[in-house]
């Protein structure tokens, strides 16, 4: 990670600089402009290699190298890799590539990368980091084992031009040395350590010219790779389907802030989070920062950026002359700033700097800043220990070697701003560069949506930018906080997101699947999809399922969701029957001495009840709300079956789905309130209403005989406030959906721009996982949350499925519906991506009653237009009744439907009614 800095590199940055492509706006560059395409290993005979058992105690990194003599220029070279936990790998001292991506258990995935252009006749080297994870308290999985030592296998294939080929593999004659990194006791995000580097013990040009001294050993080998996961580590090895990441290199937009800090710490050693969080940027007084503004520049004439502490750390007469010449009490102040690079990404952290060996450059990083700092702290799911240190410390320290130097972080991790504080220096630090490393999966956006609500338009782009900004090799929570692989409401927000802006591509796939993958045996799937268990959060379950059944309409693949996913949903549905009670309905184990009463603190029975981030409701063991998600996967998985031939499938669970229905209209509806239950404990009703019950009800059809009236009108009254608990952003897809389901988009509308324009008073662009980043859980407490957050709802999702009002009524998109809901808009147009093609849409009120639509329909398939209520419809200027070009009409709910074939097709409608 510290690279010597050569002219050989000024050189090469010059010459990437020049021929890189821009492709976003700002400084940035592209560093790796193409993907390889998914390739598979024939046959394995590597072996996996590491260092010997206890002979480096406490390492987590571990650095391996390959010198390898060529006798020409190859014609083809793939490099496969794989490691226990991650790599970077390095060809000649360029970067590669990175991974593993995360898999189910039992399962490793593995990367090629075709690297011919980068080898040469003569001495090359082949380089490897590797890290393995710290697992976070109550995430690690008991099948993982207990050996933690980081390990790798690869495999180089060349192939000369006369067609001659030579493979190289990982075996006792690769060189291997422990990472100059401190072992820390603590996690950054999500399973990444705190990252504590010692740039003195880094040996320079170990990537490029493979110099090592005699501390490197020899690999150990564990054993033979295996493709069948047997003997170690107990994994299948299949090859990876993403693309190759994407990294462009991004300067700061801004310098947010410069100032000083009063160290009130000693040296704490390795927990630069915590000594920052403890210290208050001042104004500059006793130190100095000048020429700051070069950091925005690429340039090297600008010259670099300096750093000045009030005394040189080795300078003891500074500590006698104070006395003399100061009237204040003497303090150790250190230089800092804050650094703006103008959005939230996923990027490596990397630095160009000059300064004296043991100088410390401590590095805290933040999706937003709070109180004009960054936050370097955040206590998660857990309890902080008997010290109260942090689950996650966003912080890492970095201690100069001598002179310039190059430095990248190990781990990606989530930030808009950076905050650097300078420490220990003994002369003024150079500060030549410093620069986000952006890296992503090349997604191509499809799908779009425009109206005349500027607002809708603005809150689509923030749910895409949400989606890129809390993903990575799969759709997680958040990459602030967890970086974890959750179902539930991450589904409801990452999959619909993905679908309505990019289609069906290997990361949404990749997502479906591993949850396939890690079903346990009992028919019951994770909440984590990189753990095989099951968790006590039942509506998790059922989410993920519903979001498996809603993809079998858009999957591009229809005969792997036929093998696949399909069973696994049918498992599914059969394991929710074996833990249901007498009535069929779904019941959480609640002691029988707990009785509904004031809040609990925690949830009761194992959190099994859990829906929305809301805690403190009255125990209960039957929960509508989970109930009626129950129902509404029967009812979503009846479609998906009936549309793969499994026709009966489909009709029981119609019929099971029907059943739930008449179990909640009749025992769960409080006649005085208006309102459906919460739930019952022991049979007894609770007391408290929410909108999650409520809004379920509603768009699973148990509205009628007036009772959406009243549910509507209960839930929005202002006597009602505080009362009726509301739905948090990890809800949010279900009150609209319900309101779009009743045909009433003006109220739909009016919910979403009044709970989602809470985000934009920060003008962070993004979705957030609470409605206040600071205080969360629908109470007054400290509790840190992200302000990125896959489970946040999916309005992009409601725009193309209810107001573009395009949804597939077959796999493949062979059919489907345009229905577009108007409400108060004057306008709207937009993309859907389908495995057939795109699917355009328009629409517009005109003057006098007259409505106009445009739809564009791929080919192979056919579309169900639905016309408003009107005196006269028109398809291509002619009247619907007269010999159009239509397979047929039919009259829905007095709308007039028109089935139309593949092409573009204008239909108008006159004298709406």
């Amino acid at each position: 990670m510290l690279r010597n800095y050569s002219m050989r590199t000024l050189a090469l940055r010059r010459v990437v600089a020049t021929a890189a492509l821009l492709i976003l706006t700002g400084s940035s560059r592209n560093l790796a402009q193409t993907s390889d395409a998914t390739a598979s290993v024939d046959r394995w005979q590597a072996q996996w290699i590491a260092w010997a058992p206890n002979s480096t105690e406490g390492w987590p990194v571990l650095y391996s190298c390959r010198p390898l003599q060529l006798e020409q220029q190859p014609a083809s070279a793939a490099v496969s890799i794989t490691a226990i936990d991650y790599f970077k790998l390095y060809v000649n001292g360029e970067f590669i590539g990175e991974g593993p991506p995360r898999n189910a258990p039992k399962l490793l995935s593995y990367d090629t990368f075709e690297v011919s252009d980068l080898l040469a006749a003569g001495e090359n080297v082949i380089a490897v980091e590797v890290i393995s994870a710290r697992p976070r308290i109550g995430y690690a999985d008991p099948e993982i084992a207990a050996d933690q030592r980081p390990a790798f296998a690869a495999q180089l294939e060349i192939t000369y031009p006369d067609g001659s080929s030579l493979t190289v593999v990982t075996d006792e004659s690769w060189r291997i040395a422990p990472g100059p990194w401190h072992d820390m006791d603590a996690n950054s995000a999500g399973d990444d350590r705190v990252e504590v580097f010692e740039g003195k013990l880094e040996p320079r040009g170990w990537r490029q010219e493979g110099d090592v001294t005699s501390d490197w050993g020899r690999a150990t080998p564990i054993a033979a790779v295996s493709a069948d996961g047997q003997p170690y580590p107990g994994r299948k090895l299949q090859a990876s389907i993403l693309p190759r990441y994407l990294r462009t290199e991004h300067l700061p937009r801004a310098i947010a802030r410069t100032g000083e800090v009063l160290q009130v710490m000693g040296d704490t050693r390795y927990s630069a989070a915590i000594q920052m969080a403890t210290e208050f940027v001042r104004p500059l007084e006793k130190c100095a920062i000048d020429n700051e503004q070069a950091l925005l520049a690429d340039a090297e004439e600008v010259g670099p950026a300096r750093i000045r502490n009030q005394f040189p750390q080795s300078d003891l007469r500074s500590f006698y002359t104070y006395w003399d010449n100061y009237s204040d009490v003497a303090a150790l102040r250190n230089a800092t700033m804050i650094i703006d690079f103008g959005k939230l990404m996923n990027a490596y952290i990397q630095l160009d700097v000059d300064g004296n060996e043991d100088a410390v450059i401590d590095i805290a990083w933040g999706q937003t800043l709070i109180d004009g700092r960054v936050l370097p702290l955040l206590y998660t799911r857990q309890a902080a220990d008997k010290q109260g240190k942090p689950n996650a410390q966003l912080a890492a320290r970095y201690y100069l070697a001598e002179g310039r130097q190059q430095w990248e972080t190990f781990h990606w991790q989530n930030f808009r701003y950076l905050q650097l504080t300078f420490r220990r220096l003994d002369r003024p630090l150079k500060l030549h560069r410093i620069a986000a490393v952006r890296s992503f999966q090349p997604l191509e956006r499809r799908g779009s949506f425009r109206s005349s609500d500027s607002f809708l338009d603005e809150l689509v782009t923030a749910n895409v930018n949400t989606l890129e900004a809390a993903s990575y090799d799969l759709f997680m929570d958040n990459t602030i906080r967890e970086k974890q692989v959750w179902g539930g409401d991450i589904s409801d927000g990452s999959v619909s997101t993905c679908l309505a802006a990019f289609g069906d591509v290997p990361i949404l796939r990749r997502y479906i699947t591993i949850f396939c993958d890690a079903q346990l045996p009992s028919g019951a799937l994770p909440q984590l999809g990189t753990h095989r268990r099951e968790g006590p959060i039942l509506a998790h379950q059922i989410r993920t399922a519903i979001w498996m059944a809603e993809y079998g309409l858009w999957c591009n693949n229809q005969a792997s969701y036929r093998a696949k996913v399909l069973p696994t949903i049918g498992r599914f549905l059969e394991f929710l029957v074996s833990i249901s009670n007498e009535d069929g309905l779904l019941a959480a184990k609640v002691p029988a001495g707990r009785a509904p009463g004031p809040p609990s603190p925690a949830p009761p029975g194992g959190g099994r009840n859990w829906v929305d981030h809301v805690y403190g409701l009255q125990p209960k063991d039957v929960s509508v709300p989970v109930n009626l998600f129950h129902v509404l996967l029967l009812r979503k998985a009846a479609i998906a079956f009936e549309s793969y031939g499994e026709a009966s499938s489909a009709a029981e669970y119609r019929s099971r789905a029907e059943m739930l229905r008449r179990r909640i209209l009749a025992h769960y509806w409080d006649e005085s309130q208006g309102l459906y239950l919460d739930g019952t404990l022991h049979g007894v009703p609770n007391t408290t209403f929410s909108e999650h019950a409520n809004y379920l009800a509603l768009l699973e059809g148990l509205g009628g005989n007036g009772r959406a009236d009243r549910i509507l009108a209960a839930l929005n009254h202002p006597s009602q406030v505080g009362k009726i608990v509301q739905a948090g952003p990890p809800f949010m897809l279900w009150p609209p959906a319900a309101l779009f389901s009743l045909g009433q988009a003006t109220a739909a509308f009016e919910i979403v721009r009044q709970r989602y324009s809470r985000f934009f008073k920060s003008g962070v662009g993004t979705l957030w996982e609470e409605w206040s980043y600071l205080i969360g859980g629908n109470g007054w407490g400290s509790r840190y949350r992200s302000v990125a957050q896959n489970g946040a709802g999916s309005p992009a999702w409601l725009m193309a499925t209810e107001v573009l009002g395009i949804k597939p009524s077959a796999h493949g998109f062979e059919e489907f519906t345009v229905q577009p809901q108007r409400g108060d808009l004057e306008w709207a147009q937009g993309v859907v991506p389908s495995p057939a093609g795109d699917v355009q849409v328009s629409w517009r009120m005109e003057a006098a009653g007259r409505y106009s639509l445009k739809v564009s329909v791929p080919m192979g398939t056919m579309a169900r237009v639905h016309l408003p209520r009107a005196t006269q419809h028109f398809v291509g200027g002619e009247p619907v009744d007269s010999s159009t070009d239509v397979l047929g009409t039919t009259v829905d709910d007095n709308r007039l439907v028109v089935t139309v074939p593949a092409g573009r097709h204008h239909f108008e409608s006159r004298g709406l009614k």
